[in-house]
């Protein structure tokens, strides 16, 4: 999960696959709520991209 809130924070979208892996990750893994928070909130301050939904 590091990774991908690594580049939301520099502003940097997630590719479609990215995005998929990052989903993946937090129902799969023992991902904090406080790590889905943060990812949440990158993606809505750097701002959705229509890639990064599809990923869904």
């Amino acid at each position: 999960m590091k990774y991908y809130l690594e580049k939301l924070v520099e502003g940097k979208s997630l590719q479609e696959i990215e995005m998929e892996e990052a989903v993946e990750e937090i129902f799969t893994q023992d991902t904090t709520d406080a790590e889905i928070a943060s990812f949440l909130t990158g993606l809505k301050s750097k701002g959705e991209t229509a890639e990064e939904v599809s990923g869904w």
